[in-house]
């Protein structure tokens, strides 16, 4: 081992800096500002995320309601296995 000083990898909880939060209001409308600058981009980035948020809310309420109707159809009739596997199949592809 050598006497050296040990280097400061990864930095103690005391030397992290700290943010300012009463900036943060100002540091927001900057950034607005230049969003807004591209109207159209930021047009589409919102109605991507909102859809991106339905698709993961809807797609469980989705897929649980292929598997129940599935399962009712076998119990209702045995003989449609088929059915209820084409079912599940054309769900799972969407």
């Amino acid at each position: 081992m050598s006497d050296s000083l040990p280097t400061k990898r990864g930095a103690a909880s005391f030397d992290a800096p700290t943010v300012d939060v009463s900036a943060m209001p100002q540091v927001l409308a900057r950034i607005a500002g230049l969003a807004m600058r591209y109207p159209w981009r930021m047009a589409l980035a919102i109605a991507t995320s909102l859809f991106a948020a339905m698709a993961t809310l809807a797609l469980p309420r989705l897929l649980g309601r292929a598997v129940d109707q599935s399962h009712h159809l076998l119990m209702a009739a045995p003989g449609h296995a088929a059915q209820a596997r084409h079912g599940l199949e054309m769900t799972a592809l969407l």
